[in-house]
């Protein structure tokens, strides 16, 4: 950090006994923390989705933007895709331009947009081939849905020269 470039906002260290997910969780939301950035090892392909129990767990029930770095280095690798969550919220749409404007900084040209969906939206109990058409299209309905929300919020958003996909996962 004493190497990094001056930052507009003073950082500060903390050091704190516990289990790792609660001493974090509550230390974000003691200290009103904007950005939480984690390392973590990928253990899946990216869009089979997050990592570690851990860094799992934090990007799920953290009160505050997450950056999820899965490949850290010393020395810097350039970003070539970034994975911001989209799931239905009201920071989502903070959350979405923040990640174009960390695609901007550090000159990454791909973003995809996973769109969580529970499986609980589904409604539909698969016990035969009938309901298993009638769950199928209720997952199509909700994936268009998805898209078209965050379409909405892309429209906002200059994306050129950066290539958009989304992925809806249930």
């Amino acid at each position: 950090l004493e190497q990094a470039e001056p930052l507009k906002n003073s950082f500060k260290t903390i050091w704190q006994k516990g289990k790792t997910v609660d001493v974090i969780l509550k230390t974000c939301t003691h200290e009103a923390v904007d950005l939480l950035i984690l390392g973590a090892l990928q253990q899946e392909k990216l869009l089979k989705y997050y990592v570690g129990s851990i860094a799992r767990v934090l990007t799920r029930k953290a009160t505050c933007s997450v950056l999820l770095m899965i490949k850290p280095s010393v020395v810097r690798v350039v970003c070539k895709h970034i994975v911001v969550n989209g799931l239905h919220n009201d920071k989502t749409i903070k959350t979405i331009k923040s990640a174009f404007d960390f695609s901007k900084h550090l000159h990454c040209k791909k973003i995809t947009i996973v769109e969580e969906v529970s499986q609980d939206e589904l409604h539909v109990k698969v016990n035969d081939d009938k309901t298993l058409r009638k769950a199928n299209i209720a997952r199509e309905r909700l994936t268009t849905r998805e898209n078209q929300r965050v379409k909405n919020i892309l429209d906002d958003i200059n994306q050129k020269k950066i290539t958009v996909k989304t992925q809806s996962i249930f």
